[in-house]
């Protein structure tokens, strides 16, 4: 095999590197042992709370499992998220998934496009929106004053579905109520 000839100035720059490569290893091994401080601080990391749901976030996936699992169980977020941002149906959280239940079979049975309470009977532009727009509508109303002032359920139904209109509204708002309350 033949032997590979480099140039005088390769050669130099090379002998140059190891030089200086030696001088800092020498220089490394010859300075007293430093701790190597960290830049993080030495404190243990509170952990991050898991966020508990609710208190009726729960009950409300429940009752609607014992339904079997209509279509408005996926908006189960929506419906938590009316009652806190509605104080009048903190008295009553479950009535909003009730009255889906009660009004469209929890939207198996959807009368008016995403409309899962046939509120104002028509159709809306979504599912939450809707939600949105009945817990205002019940929380805002004037026509809702008496509910919000008794929180009676007959109060909400002779507004929401007359007696004379819907005989049996009450009776079946306080079975699908039930449901969510775990009985």
């Amino acid at each position: 095999m033949a032997e590979k000839r480099y140039s005088s100035s390769v050669k130099s720059k090379f002998q140059d590197l190891l030089a200086v490569l030696a001088t800092v290893i020498g220089a490394l091994a010859a300075s007293p042992k430093q701790e190597i401080i960290s830049p993080l601080p030495d404190v243990t990391p509170t952990p991050t709370p898991t966020p508990t749901p609710a208190p009726y976030e729960e009950a409300i996936r429940k009752g609607f499992e014992k339904y079997g699992n209509p279509p408005a169980a996926k908006y189960t977020p929506y419906f938590v998220e009316a009652v806190n941002k509605y104080p009048p149906l903190k008295k009553h959280p479950y009535l909003l998934p009730a009255l889906s239940i009660v009004e469209t079979s929890g939207g198996k049975n959807v009368t008016y496009k995403e409309n899962l309470f046939n509120w104002g009977k028509q159709d809306m532009p979504s599912v939450p929106y809707v939600i949105e727009r009945v817990a205002k509508g019940i929380s805002e109303d004037p026509r809702y004053a008496k509910f919000r002032e008794t929180g009676r359920i007959e109060d909400l139904a002779e507004v929401y579905a007359p007696r004379k209109e819907n005989p049996n509204f009450i009776k079946n708002l306080i079975w699908a109520l039930n449901l969510f309350k775990g009985k």
